[in-house]
């Protein structure tokens, strides 16, 4: 284990801590909770996800890369939503949506190095009663581990009152570290997806994936569906789709793969919002100036459904006071022998 001051932030020193085993090599900085690089030592130290150099490339980054979004991931409609009958107005950061928490969500925040060891790190954060439009005061921990050829990401909050809480992991995967991400084969165990409105916003009920550019049922080339003539794919510029999941920890939700690498999503949430990287734009160069360009990576934002608390018929994010929300997400990579085709 090595821990570094990487920088500053606010005023306040950002530090970039390092886990790692046999097999896996990953880098955590306190500074919005990111993980900035994931790094496969047997394959050359080959680092899978996007991230940049510094702290203030982060402090300017607007595509919220490798960093833990909250209190709610992803889009809640017209930035309102009820609890006992009382609205509560969040900031509209995305058109007509609040998005990934509003304008200063937890991607910006310095959190407390609560523990650490060679293995594993804990990070505490606590946002204070109407923070970003929020009711309640609400402590967060969240950690990061390495289990032999796993990255586990697990997370517990609390409040002293009645909340919304979708917290998320915004990592951008790409298999070979560049280039664009529609070579990778991808399978994604799910039956059903949300559609999304013209804002980007997921709409209720979901849909069917059988029969659409949506079914990832079987191993599947990206490229081979990204852009079909769809509707929503139209919408989304691409995939920015959640799709359903048992929220069964034991069960596979996605396949990531290219040639002898393949990385899986599991899971104890009751989805994964699946994203293709169809906003960056390489106006900032990442980690040893690799550019971040339109579909160089993708996304596996494990949540609730998008705008769920305004969506009941789905499982909602209500958090009710001094309940526990307690979830893991785990990052799963294999080499395999035969290797996968482009």
């Amino acid at each position: 284990m090595t821990q570094k001051i990487w920088g500053e932030a606010e005023g306040q020193a950002v530090i970039l801590a390092t886990v790692e085993n046999d097999f896996l090599r990953v880098k955590v900085s306190n500074y919005g909770a990111i993980i900035q690089s994931i790094q496969l030592k047997h394959l050359q130290d080959r680092d899978v996800v996007l991230g940049y150099d510094t702290v203030d490339e982060y402090a300017n980054d607007d595509k919220y890369i490798g960093a833990l979004v909250g209190r709610t991931a992803n889009r809640i409609g017209k930035g309102s939503f009820k609890i006992d009958g009382k609205t509560y107005q969040l900031a509209l950061n995305n058109g007509p949506n609040n998005l990934h928490g509003g304008l200063s969500g937890f991607n910006r925040k310095i959190w407390t190095v609560e523990s650490i060891n060679t293995t594993k790190i804990t990070l505490r954060l606590v946002s204070p009663d109407g923070e970003e439009g929020y009711p309640g005061n609400l402590t967060v921990h969240f950690s990061v581990s390495v289990d032999n050829n796993r990255v586990v990401l697990s997370y517990q909050a609390v409040s002293d009152q009645d909340t919304i809480v979708n917290l998320s992991h915004h990592s951008y995967f790409n298999l070979h570290e560049d280039g664009s991400i529609t070579d990778h084969q991808l399978e994604i165990f799910s039956k059903s997806y949300a559609p999304i409105d013209e804002f980007g916003l997921s709409l209720s009920p979901p849909e069917s994936v059988i029969e659409t550019p949506f079914d990832f049922n079987v191993k599947t080339l990206i490229a081979d569906r990204i852009d079909l003539p769809h509707d929503q794919l139209k919408l989304g510029k691409g995939f920015d789709h959640h799709y359903i999941h048992s929220a069964d920890i034991t069960h596979r939700l996605c396949r990531l793969s290219y040639d002898e690498l393949a990385m899986s999503v599991f899971t104890d949430l009751p989805g994964m919002h699946f994203y293709t990287g169809n906003y960056l734009d390489g106006k900032q160069s990442g980690k040893k100036l690799a550019s971040h360009d339109w579909r160089t990576a993708c996304c596996f934002e494990t949540q609730f459904y998008p705008d769920s608390i305004n969506n009941h018929e789905q499982p909602d994010c209500l958090l009710p006071k001094e309940t526990t929300y307690a979830q893991t997400t785990i990052y799963q990579f294999d080499l395999t022998e035969t290797g996968d085709s482009k």
